[in-house]
């Protein structure tokens, strides 16, 4: 008796995504190999995982964009500490 995909991923708290890039799953061939290896039934469908891969291509284009320079500010420094003379916890005993 094998178990479903997506029962596996869900089991896993994972998605079909991360669970092809810690397998070094590159395509929906390999992907079947290795559940036929596991005894899984692949219930995920090649547009399906097309679909996965092809949103993480258009998210990479996206990410391309030049980071923006932080706005300048002043850096405030502290107050110099006043110097006291002689020992405050100190009492004259004359």
């Amino acid at each position: 008796m094998s178990i479903r995909l997506t029962y596996y991923l869900g089991k896993n708290k994972t998605n079909l995504k991360t669970f092809c890039e810690r397998m070094n799953i590159g395509s929906h061939n390999e992907l079947e190999v290795y559940c036929v290896s596991k005894n899984i039934a692949c219930d995920v469908t090649k547009e399906e995982y097309e679909i996965v891969f092809l949103k993480e291509k258009k998210n990479e284009e996206k990410i391309i964009e030049k980071p923006k320079a932080k706005p300048k500010t002043r850096r405030r420094s502290r107050k110099p500490k006043a110097k006291t003379t002689g020992n405050s916890d100190s009492k004259d005993n004359s």
